[in-house]
C-alpha cells in the first residue's frame, strides 16, 4: 500500500475518531512519511481536539518543529477562536 492510500485511510480514521484503527492498521508498518504529508491531518486533529491522534502523529513521524510555523499557528489560533467551545476548568 502506498503513502497516498494510507493517508486516505488515516483521514477516514480521524473522521470516525478511530485512533485504534489508525494505530493498528496504518502505523503498524515501517513507512517513511514524506515531509509535510501528515500536516493537514495534524491540523484537523488539533482543530477537532483529537488528542490521541495528535499523540499518534507525533509518535509516528510528524515533527512539531517543522509543522508549527508562525503562519500555521496564526491560522490555528484564528480558526479555533471562531469555533464555539466549552470552557473547561483547569484543575
Amino acid at each position: 500500500m502506498d503513502v497516498h492510500q494510507l493517508r486516505d485511510q488515516l483521514k477516514l480514521a480521524i473522521t470516525w475518531n478511530r485512533c485504534d484503527i489508525a494505530e493498528e492498521k496504518i502505523f503498524n508498518r515501517s513507512i517513511e512519511w514524506p515531509t509535510g504529508s501528515l500536516d493537514d491531518i495534524m491540523t484537523e486533529a488539533l482543530m477537532d481536539d483529537k488528542v490521541n491522534f495528535v499523540r499518534l502523529l507525533l509518535q509516528n513521524g510528524l515533527v512539531m518543529q517543522e509543522y508549527l510555523t508562525v503562519s500555521r499557528l496564526r491560522h490555528l489560533y484564528n480558526t479555533v477562536s471562531l469555533l464555539p467551545y466549552k470552557i473547561i476548568p483547569y484543575s
